[in-house]
């Protein structure tokens, strides 16, 4: 019996040693999925952070931009004129057109070259030479007779923000030129993707660098002799010459030493309002993986830990470490609060369903609780917490078999749709919408629903995409008004 008793032991023993071993494996293994799901995450926050701020000058500038526009139309256009009655430009007083228009002025003849100017950092500055789609463009001008005015665009002399208009003259043998620099401006001020850009490197250690590059390969605002992408090496340009030719986020990577390496992204930006060759950029951004090697080794040294613990525990200690490894599993799918899915499973689940390539297509519903952060100040957070979890019910109370709930994050929820249809959609989100009417309480009376949905509209789709167009549908909903379902087309 003793002998029995110490076989029992010692299987337990050993049958608890190769549990562990086994969870401790597989920890490690979502431990790496988790921080490769992070890393996406932390590359999308931060180039998302980017190109919203940039959209916001964007959007700003067509304001600011109305009146220098038409000023510019109107002192070209007069000095149009004034060239009909004297075409010798090198007698020009330049100095007194700058004084009159408050603006820098320059004359670029048929080489496309500055030949005259009041701001002396361009003068002499070949186009040909430094921006070569620039120069094409200024040929299609020069054969026009029209005023143009660029949007928000860099000077090719100095790479700080400027506001140009162009006009040629009758003629065909010049272009004058207007311009107006942005930095100094309140405008540019009030709304600097620059700073935003030094704040987030302050924020994440992984994020080395961020950079705005211009459609002719200049580093906007740049800080240091790297003006250029001609200063890069060759894999860096190749890559980023690859996401300008196929308007898709790129990226390689570099091996350091220690399973260390660099990661470099490029994601193209266009202004929802184009204007010229100015408004598509490139979003730039160097990582390390430090973050995700200090994880690694932790999880290895955890792993040699309990293996050790293994051989001197019994049948108490294998239920503790069921129940301590049980915990981390369900944090790595559900969102504590709510007890939805998180924003890991939710990549994981398209990743799957995407990969499966299924019969029927994939819907994605984002929506957002309007006027939640007025919960928070006039009610406190544990009310707050409380509206999230029971707006996380409603949101189960509405869903069939098939769809999955998801918690991004603060009043941002989603629902994924296995077999999609638009009138599916519909009635889902207005089922939803009607749920948090019918709410009652003080606080409830201050909330209503913004919605914004999106189907796969082929295969081949990414859920970077889908997701792009519903979020998309989510803002235009919060557009007219908030409180409604738009759906992307």
């Amino acid at each position: 019996m003793k002998n029995l008793y110490m076989n029992v032991f010692a299987s337990l023993i050993i049958f608890a040693a190769i549990l562990i071993a086994v969870f401790s494996w597989l920890n490690y293994m979502m431990l790496r999925e988790m921080q490769g799901n992070q890393q996406q995450e932390l590359w999308n926050l931060v180039e998302n952070n980017v190109m919203t701020d940039m959209q916001t000058v964007d959007k700003a500038y067509l304001y600011f931009d109305e009146s220098y526009t038409e000023k510019m139309e109107k002192e070209l256009k007069s000095l149009r004129n004034y060239y009909k009655k004297n075409p010798e430009v090198e007698t020009w007083d330049i100095a007194a057109i700058k004084e009159r228009t408050e603006m820098e002025f320059y004359i670029i003849d048929t080489t496309n070259t500055i030949i005259k100017t009041t701001y002396q950092p361009a003068q002499g500055l070949d186009f040909n030479e430094c921006c070569e789609k620039f120069a094409k463009l200024l040929n299609e001008r020069r054969a026009q007779e029209t005023f143009v005015s660029d949007g928000l665009d860099n000077s090719a002399a100095t790479k700080d923000l400027w506001k140009y208009g162009y006009i040629a003259t009758a003629d065909h043998q010049y272009i004058l030129e207007l311009g107006v620099p942005l930095s100094d401006t309140q405008l540019f001020k009030s709304f600097n993707f620059f700073d935003s850009s030094a704040s987030l490197k302050e924020k994440y250690n992984d994020l080395k660098d961020i950079r705005i590059i211009s459609s002719e390969g200049f580093f906007l605002e740049s800080s240091d002799d790297k003006e250029s992408i001609h200063d890069m090496p060759k894999t860096w340009q190749s890559t980023y010459n690859k996401a300008v030719e196929s308007g898709k986020a790129q990226r390689y990577e570099s091996e350091l030493k220690n399973g260390k390496k660099m990661i470099y992204r490029f994601k193209p930006y266009t202004a929802e309002n184009r204007r010229g060759n100015s408004t598509d950029r490139v979003i730039y951004t160097a990582y390390t993986n430090d973050t995700e090697m200090a994880m690694l080794k932790e999880s290895r040294r955890q792993l040699e830990v309990m293996l050790a613990v293994a051989f001197v525990t019994s049948i108490m200690a294998l239920l503790i470490i069921f129940k301590i490894f049980t915990r981390p599993l369900r944090l790595a799918t559900y969102d504590v609060l709510t007890n939805v899915y998180n924003r890991a499973f939710y990549l994981q689940q398209m990743h799957k369903m995407m990969q499966h390539k299924q019969k029927y297509p994939i819907g994605l519903l984002l929506m957002d609780l309007d006027n939640f952060k007025q919960v928070n100040d006039q009610f406190g957070h544990p009310v707050g917490d409380e509206v999230l979890k029971q707006f996380a019910q409603i949101l189960h109370q509405n869903i069939e078999k098939g769809h999955y709930v998801v918690r991004f994050g603060g009043d941002e929820f989603g629902i994924i749709l296995e077999r999609a249809t638009e009138q599916k959609m519909i009635q889902l989100s207005q089922k939803i919408m009607n749920s948090v009417h019918d709410k009652t309480g003080e606080c409830w009376n201050l909330l209503t629903t913004s919605i914004g949905g999106a189907i796969q509209q082929c295969e081949d789709e990414t859920e970077n995409s889908l997701f792009a167009r519903a979020d998309d549908a989510l803002y235009k909903t919060k557009k007219k008004g908030k409180d409604g379902y738009t759906y992307a087309a």
